[in-house]
């Protein structure tokens, strides 16, 4: 299985930053040229099943993920289903 690691210093409050970024509704209002449609499915305790449609380097896929998040520190993404061809392509 292929592991992507996505990691960005910033200069603001942990918590704040968790927040924001495991706000699934507000991404495509945060990031319009991003995403496309974000629809959420479920959230149960901290598992959360996410639908995203989304265009990265001029690639549009659409994805059935699943969101693990322990605040706040950690968020794991697991590809259930969709366009995952298109990260083995990024590497």
């Amino acid at each position: 299985m292929s592991k992507i690691h996505i990691v960005r210093i910033v200069n603001v409050e942990r918590k704040k930053a968790f927040k924001s970024g495991t706000d699934f509704e507000s991404f495509k209002l945060k990031l319009p040229r991003y995403f496309k449609l974000i629809r959420i499915h479920s959230i149960r305790d901290h598992n959360s099943v996410i639908e995203i449609h989304a265009k990265i380097a001029e690639k549009e896929f659409i994805m059935l993920t699943k969101h693990t998040v322990k605040p706040s520190e950690i968020h794991e993404t697991f590809i259930l289903s969709g366009d995952t061809i298109f990260f083995q392509k990024i590497r």
